[in-house]
């Protein structure tokens, strides 16, 4: 399988776009859109066994990283500090667009079978431990052992690019932050 660009929801919710971004919604610009086309906090399942969360953006998130979710459901790439503070929980920016603005409204990833992108250095391979990157790459991962791993993802393929770049993984529960833990192993 490969990273998978063409999410789509198994329930019944109408205006749930799982691709694209929302730019940020005033009345004044696009009257046809008056507000979001879901409500933040609003969960769908979707196909290969995927789960979402509808987030809004409080800084530009870039496409494949792993972002932190306050309780209000704003979203932004994660770093040390979101980590550090315990208060977040986590998924994974999938939309087709390079990057969402601030203010703009995404579903992001919670957790699916396999065919997740996920941005990562060229050092990751399959069945290694993964670590998330905070040298300038927040969102990203790194086999480096300078960050806390993340539980509950498996890296299905090694990264086949020079720079950081997507590959594909499944996360197969909710992810957390745990020091040192291993990625459970798959082959490519």
């Amino acid at each position: 399988m490969a990273v998978i660009t063409s999410w789509y929801t198994m329930d019944n919710k109408s205006g749930v776009d799982l691709n694209y971004v929302q730019s940020s919604v005033t009345i004044t610009t696009d009257p046809s859109v008056p507000a979001p086309r879901a409500k933040l906090g609003d969960r769908v399942q979707g196909n290969n066994g995927s789960e979402w969360v509808f987030c809004i953006a409080s800084a530009t998130v870039t496409q494949y990283n792993c972002v932190a979710i306050n309780n209000s459901y704003a979203a932004t790439n994660i770093n040390s500090g979101l980590v550090v503070s315990n208060v977040y929980f986590y998924g994974f920016a999938q939309f087709q667009s390079t990057v969402a603005n601030t203010g703009d409204y995404f579903w992001a990833l919670l957790k699916a079978d396999s065919g997740v992108g996920l941005r990562a250095s060229p050092s990751v391979q399959a069945n290694a431990f993964v670590f998330l990157s905070f040298n300038g790459n927040s969102g990203s991962f790194t086999s480096s052992i300078t960050s806390n791993a993340i539980m509950g993802i498996q890296v299905l393929a090694s990264i086949s690019v020079s720079a950081d770049g997507p590959t594909e993984a499944r996360v197969f529960t909710y992810i957390l932050p745990a020091l040192n833990m291993l990625v459970a192993g798959a082959t490519a």
